[in-house]
């Protein structure tokens, strides 16, 4: 019977598309004649042709779906049908309901699939790189590929990132395989190190906060509220504001301010933060450590100085494109390291006095340097060499000083 049924299928297909060649060769769209074979498709990858009898569903033909562009939203219920939907190559949005039958096809994008059913009750199965996520308690039932870019499938407790690593299918820190097994959630993330350790001395006012995961963690948990800095002497103050980021499997915590000399802090990192497989830390992981005392009176009364500079003082023949760098003798407070405490300017061009230079200024991780880069401003040539001085020379041409405001 279902080989019968099939037979019917393909001598039609074959019908349709001789029609549609003869239709669109006199101007009339092919479009209805390409949807059924793409209907016919959908029923022969799953089996659904009229005769063939889906477990779970009814007899009927599956619903196909075209997403037309990123970011539109598919929403695949529970009625009884197959849904075939054709993805987009940008990001996708599909919600599959409980008990729904949906099969994803062309979803090579960074897409997002929201998947009712609990995690827990859900297994997993591949052919090849087509993944078969199944829930034997409410007959949920969704194919998809996996591809080399992340997709996040969003369960109704948990996310997993579905991702072909290194030539295997991996769902969070599952790597599924060709015979059915559950969907876990795997062993819960723990903080391996941190910088400084726990107990750590002599630590630096100006130092960075490492912290080390033994696994990837999930970018959106990873809030600034996770991490919570304060004097030890006085937990009732506000936590110490931080910049945060996030490395490969750690993240690093930089103080907006320079920390006081000669104070216990103590880092506290909540169980808010999870793991790619949905895992919790299982208990909060608490961090003390002390920073040095005051320097002597003779060390900090010695200003600091420019070391040296890129390119060197008077160094001619500079490429017009190339930054400047300015070293320091000792790590400078971040909080001056900003565009105003620098001037850069330029020599006119056949009139005395200089010109400023706008620029951008980074500093380095450390604050003992910074790098000034130009915003050009080059005028016309014939501006230039008009000579009535109304004109500036390029970067290049001219002569070039700045001046640190300590």
């Amino acid at each position: 019977m279902i080989a019968g049924a099939r037979q019917v299928w393909l001598l039609h297909a074959k019908i349709l598309f001789r029609v549609s060649m003869v239709f669109s060769g006199r101007g009339v769209p092919g479009k209805i004649p390409l949807v059924y074979l793409a209907v016919f498709a959908a029923a022969w990858q799953w089996g659904a042709l009229p005769g063939d009898k889906v477990p779970g569903t009814a007899f009927a033909d599956p619903v196909v779906h075209v997403l037309s562009g990123p970011g539109e939203q598919l929403i695949i219920e529970n009625d009884g049908k197959v849904h075939l939907a054709y993805g987009t190559t940008g990001n996708n949005l599909v919600t599959v309901e409980s008990g729904a039958r949906a099969h994803l096809r062309h979803f090579p994008g960074e897409n997002i699939i929201h998947i009712v059913a609990e995690m827990a009750q859900c297994v997993a199965v591949r052919s090849g790189a087509m993944v078969t996520i199944s829930n034997p308690n409410d007959g949920t039932l969704m194919k998809i590929p996996a591809t080399n870019e992340k997709q996040i499938l969003q369960f109704a407790s948990y996310s997993k990132i579905l991702q072909i690593i290194g030539g295997k299918v991996k769902l969070g820190d599952l790597e599924i395989g060709l015979d059915a097994q559950p969907i876990v959630q795997g062993p819960p993330p723990v903080i391996t190190s941190t910088i400084p350790a726990n107990g750590a001395e002599n630590v630096g006012v100006s130092t960075s906060i490492a912290i080390h995961f033994s696994k990837h963690m999930w970018g959106a948990s990873l809030m600034p509220d996770c991490f919570i800095l304060k004097k030890l002497s006085d937990p009732s103050e506000e936590p110490i504001l931080c910049t945060m980021t996030i490395e490969s499997t750690s993240v690093i915590l930089t103080p907006i301010d320079i920390l006081a000399f000669n104070t216990e802090y103590q880092l506290t990192v909540t169980t808010w933060v999870r793991d790619t497989s949905g895992n919790h830390l299982e208990e909060e992981k608490v961090v003390t450590f002390t920073t040095r005392g005051i320097p002597p009176v003779s060390y900090e009364t010695i200003p600091p100085v420019v070391q040296s500079t890129i390119p060197a003082n008077g160094q001619t023949g500079v490429d017009v494109d190339n930054p400047i760098t300015i070293v320091f003798s000792e790590q400078m407070a971040w909080n001056t390291l900003i565009p105003e405490n620098f001037v850069l300017e330029k020599k006119r061009w056949l009139m005395n006095g200089y010109q400023p230079v706008p620029f951008t200024l980074t500093p380095s991780f450390l604050g003992t340097s910074v790098t000034l880069t130009c915003v050009s401003q080059k005028t016309s040539p014939e501006s230039e060499n008009r000579g009535s001085g109304q004109g500036w020379q390029p970067y290049g041409r001219g002569v070039c000083h700045y001046l640190y405001n300590g």
